[in-house]
């Protein structure tokens, strides 16, 4: 929040956050309401990030992946993703295609790596990780399927490099304590300027998706313009030349015709009145 207004909103941080918890909680079990809950939890990201707050967000993602069966059969069989950006529920029959298991690993993937990307500079980060990593973990034991497991497992890998960077960095430290908040906030900045593992890792995938989503919208541009539409060649037409226009009455040759014509029926009605 800027300045000038954190005095004025913070104090409506905490009942907006309940209230979107609330929304999440409000059907959490039911499959179809998934999209909903993959909206909200990017709004808490991006409130938490821009107040610097920390909400509990991490727990929304990771209840998918224990809670879900990944490796069920799909009745139906799509070529791509489920684009979750502009719906809330899906159908019953969206929910029985295999693009709508890829969407959601893809949301849950996206989702901890953004969350993750906003806390990597924090200095309780390890602490913070460890329901985390053990649920990561269990799921790449439980689920079979190697593309899910794949970025599951990426998305583990890079989480324990960050770990790891941050105790070196914290091990370092002699000069201040748990309590020294100023001095902690000062730390995190610098450990933030450096660049962590994660925040690498979502700079990444956030240019890679950003050039997704450009190629998306000029493929639906390209086919909302009308020029895509195809021309019919009507041989027929084609090969038949084209007569010239020779007006109401055809040719000049029977414009005389025409005013004798118009000078009889002229006459016939002076006379008749």
């Amino acid at each position: 929040l800027p300045d000038s207004q954190s005095e004025v909103l913070e104090p409506l941080i905490y009942p907006l956050v309940q209230l979107i918890t609330g929304a999440i909680r409000l059907v959490y079990t039911q499959i179809a309401y998934y999209p909903f809950r993959f909206h909200l939890c990017r709004r808490l990201i991006q409130l938490s990030a821009a107040t610097g707050k920390f909400v509990p967000i991490l727990p929304y993602y990771l209840d998918i992946l224990s809670g879900y069966n990944f490796g069920k059969k799909a009745a139906k069989v799509s070529m791509k993703p489920l684009d979750f950006s502009c719906i809330v529920k899906c159908s019953k029959s969206q929910l029985t295609e295999n693009g709508f298991k890829d969407a959601v690993v893809n949301e849950i993937y996206g989702g901890i790596l953004e969350c993750l990307h906003y806390s990597s500079s924090k200095i309780a980060f390890p602490e913070l990780m460890v329901p985390a990593l053990v649920q990561l973990r269990g799921f790449i034991k439980k689920c079979r399927i190697a593309n899910y497991t794949k970025k599951i497992k990426q998305l583990l890998d890079k989480t324990n490099e960050n770990v790891q960077f941050v105790l070196s960095k914290r091990r370092k430290v002699t000069d201040f304590g748990v309590r020294d908040l100023e001095k902690i906030r000062i730390w995190e900045s610098a450990l933030r300027q450096q660049g962590p593992p994660l925040s690498k890792c979502y700079e990444s995938w956030s240019k890679v998706k950003e050039e997704e989503t450009l190629k998306v919208m000029s493929d639906q541009v390209k086919m909302d313009d009308y020029n895509f539409i195809p021309k019919i060649n009507n041989k027929k037409s084609k090969d038949k030349p084209i007569e010239e226009f020779k007006g109401i009455f055809g040719d000049d040759d029977d414009s005389d015709q025409v005013s004798n014509l118009i000078e009889i029926i002229s006459s016939t009605i002076i006379m008749g009145s």
